[in-house]
């Protein structure tokens, strides 16, 4: 299916099986297409896809922010279910028992590589089941990129996604000519804060005024939104979106629609390359986003919402052998959906544990309608410390209720007769059916998927060792790490000096005072033994998070998992990767930790045991 090939593509791939290739970008919502209606953005290589495959104009994030929709993507499964409810700099969780869907792939005899943004732990190191991985640290600069290819760091200048996007192009030229299918996913950077873009978008729009959307400045009361008047959607990052420039309406969004320009290129030029290669009729080709955005709407800005902004993404499918192209299906696609129906159209067995549909029927359906697919789903958010809570929503072909699982208030949206979501009709005599619907359809989703509450539960007791020196520090580690943990009194000796575990017992249901653990001698470092049992049956993803934040290093029954020598994002934490039963956090913390304000383990309800955690704590055993 080549730029010069007529709109009816062959029925039969020459490729036994396809090449794939899926492409991520960050934050680009649904409508800011040409093809999506945009009446600002021209986006020529995205309109191709849509012109020579399906554009798919009902798909959906099933959450709002990157690591937990791109665990999604990648496994098929809703994030809670695939241990990612959140950003995480490192997911150990993912990690060690998740599979991605490129891994199975690969098993089935696919070459099979990782080219850009990754978000769950590690970007900049080859992971298993791929066999080329091109990635960076955290998020990556949006100029002179540093790129680990293989495990070797390598600079580019340029813009990232100039960068990215080259490097899939000549990946694709490489694997071209080999008899082997492949798999390339590309997680580009862009539209991400800071909306940076290619200097040769500098002046698009210049002559253009965009209007800020007619929910800017709305008003909460009479709209319903008693969340945002009550302060529950805490994070309020519109006045910080626009701080970043000037506070300036016109920077800021013509920088947003000029950072789109920018992916569109990226499509382009992969695009270009699967042509130059004479392999595009033997290859899938996916775009999507890992979520929406919201510019402006609601006085709002970012992602952390269930709003329709947010929620909604693109996703375009270009198929060889699609009986029909050009077409704009309405079916409800979710990011859950492109893992299974990409192993169903490489011929590879789809895990029973993936809950997303495949849409091989859809493409295959041409115009005709494909009966029996959903009409509902659900939408979380896990609660990201105090400036963002957990939101919970099921949203049908009509309605919307959205809830706040540690607030009281509701939201309910008749999206048909309200799609900005601008009127709140969850008291509204009238709908109390659909209400009652709605909520049934919550609760029922909520079972079928096995979610659950995700509490910060305060870490009441713990142990200590030290201080100690730093000339004694790698002995005393070694004796720490190698020794069996016994509260009664366990002892590490170092030429005269014994250490001894000591308990320490928070002075309320709140806090454990730093001072209490550490000490204050300068120079020195204490270890922190905090035992934890797991009650559930797989590792239910657990964070450990402090306040306020300093880095430590984190260690689980005897290894290394976060190294206070490298960068951590602040609001990371520490992603303890917990074994069935019995485990044992150790934390290593500096003389100069301040006092903590909270130790709290964030994880699913019921699936751990804290020491002098009963049920008034919140557990169960």
């Amino acid at each position: 299916m080549t730029g010069a090939k007529s709109k009816e593509a062959s029925t039969v791939a020459r490729h036994p099986r396809p090449n794939v290739v899926v492409i991520v970008s960050d934050d680009h919502r649904w409508n800011l297409m040409g093809c999506n209606g945009s009446p600002y953005l021209t986006t020529p290589h995205m309109d191709r896809l849509a012109r020579e495959g399906v554009n798919f104009v009902n798909a959906f994030a099933t959450s709002g922010v990157c690591s937990p929709s791109r665990a999604s993507i990648l496994t098929g499964k809703y994030c809670h279910q695939c241990a990612s409810p959140g950003i995480a700099w490192m997911n150990n969780s993912f990690h060690l028992q998740e599979t991605p869907f490129p891994a199975l792939l690969h098993a089935a005899g696919y070459h099979t590589a990782h080219i850009g943004k990754w978000h769950l732990g590690k970007g900049h190191e080859p992971k298993p089941g791929y066999d080329y991985w091109a990635g960076f640290e955290w998020l990556g600069a949006y100029f002179d990129t540093e790129v680990f290819i293989n495990g070797e760091r390598k600079k580019f200048k340029g813009y990232a996604d100039d960068i990215i996007s080259q490097l899939a192009a000549d990946h694709v030229q490489e694997q071209a000519g080999t008899e082997q299918p492949f798999f390339l996913y590309v997680g580009l950077k862009a539209p991400h804060l800071n909306f940076s873009y290619p200097p040769r978008h500098e002046h698009a729009f210049d002559d253009v005024t965009i209007p800020q959307p007619d929910t800017y400045f709305e008003d909460y009361d009479e709209s319903g939104k008693e969340g945002m008047k009550g302060n529950a959607i805490r994070i309020r990052e519109f006045i910080g979106g626009i701080k970043m420039f000037d506070n300036s309406w016109d920077k800021y969004v013509k920088s947003h629609y000029r950072s789109v320009m920018g992916i569109d290129d990226a499509v382009g030029r992969i695009l270009d390359a699967l042509d130059q290669a004479g392999i595009a009729d033997d290859t899938l080709v996916i775009y999507t986003s890992d979520q929406g955005y919201t510019l402006g709407e609601h006085g709002l800005t970012e992602k952390h919402y269930a709003y329709e902004e947010p929620m909604r993404v693109p996703l375009l499918v270009r198929y060889p052998g699609l009986p029909q192209v050009g077409l704009r299906r309405e079916e409800m696609m979710l990011n859950i959906d492109i893992a299974p129906t990409v192993l169903e159209l490489c011929g590879v067995p789809i895990p029973n544990e993936v809950v997303g549909h495949s849409a091989k029927p859809i493409l295959e359906a041409g115009t005709k309608p494909v009966h029996d697919w959903r009409d509902e789903f659900l939408f979380e958010l896990a609660s990201e410390g105090a400036a963002i809570p957990a939101h919970l929503a099921v949203r049908t072909d009509r309605y919307k209720l959205i809830t706040y699982p540690d607030f009281s208030y509701r939201e309910l949206y008749d999206l048909e007769k309200d799609p900005r979501e601008t009127r709140n009709l969850v008291d509204e005599p009238e709908y109390r059916d659909v209400l009652a619907d709605v909520e049934q359809r919550l609760e029922r989703l909520k079972r079928e998927t096995n979610w659950v509450p995700r509490p910060n539960y305060p870490v009441l007791t713990c142990w200590a060792l030290g201080p100690v020196p730093a000339d004694q520090l790698e002995e005393v580690r070694r004796g720490v790490l190698e020794q069996n943990f016994e509260v009664q009194g366990a002892r590490i000796k170092y030429g005269e000096k014994t250490y001894a575990w000591r308990k320490v017992d928070a002075d309320d249901a709140r806090h454990l005072k730093a001072t209490s653990i550490v000490g204050r001698p300068p120079g020195h470092t204490t270890f922190v033994a905090i035992p934890v049992e797991r009650l559930s049956p797989r590792d239910p993803y657990a964070e450990l998070r402090y306040g306020p934040y300093r880095p430590f290093t984190g260690y689980v029954n005897g290894k290394l998992y976060k190294d206070v020598s490298i960068p951590n994002h602040p609001a990371s934490g520490f992603n303890p990767p917990l074994a069935d039963r019995e485990n044992l956090i150790i934390l290593e913390m500096a003389s100069d930790t301040p006092d903590f304000h909270w130790l709290r383990l964030y994880t699913r309800e019921g699936s751990v045991k804290l020491p002098g955690g009963g049920e008034q704590h919140g557990f169960r055993s």
